[in-house]
């Protein structure tokens, strides 16, 4: 052991702020024991959320994909409903053309007698 430095009479005595004892106690063992479990139990924790956080984004990857696929079915059957309706207002549009072709051959038929008329 060291023994603190000798004074000269006159001088006042000195303060050691920082003195270190090399033995250890029982309370530097249970505090690196503290140290060690509560960085080991934040560490299961952080784990063990991360864990979670991964399984929600599966499932709600998994939720998407589900979506996606009945939002493409849904899409697929409105592209077959509005293909039907459109072949059908084709067909109203053909009607209704040939229908105004009558017409005016008639209209032309009437004038042309009006004109032979006179």
């Amino acid at each position: 052991m060291e023994s603190a430095p000798k004074l000269a009479k006159n001088e006042p005595p000195r303060k050691n702020y920082f003195l270190f004892d090399p033995t250890i106690h029982m309370g530097h063992i249970l505090t690196i024991i503290s140290i060690v479990g509560a960085t080991f139990a934040a560490w299961i924790d952080l784990n063990n959320s991360v864990v979670a956080v991964r399984a929600e984004n599966v499932i709600q990857q998994k939720e998407i994909d589900a979506n996606k696929m009945a939002n493409d079915r849904d899409i697929q059957v409105l592209s077959a409903e509005i293909k039907i309706l459109a072949s059908e207002n084709k067909k109203e549009v053909a009607e209704m053309r040939q229908e105004m072709n009558g017409w005016f051959a008639r209209i032309l038929d009437k004038i042309d007698r009006k004109a032979d008329k006179k």
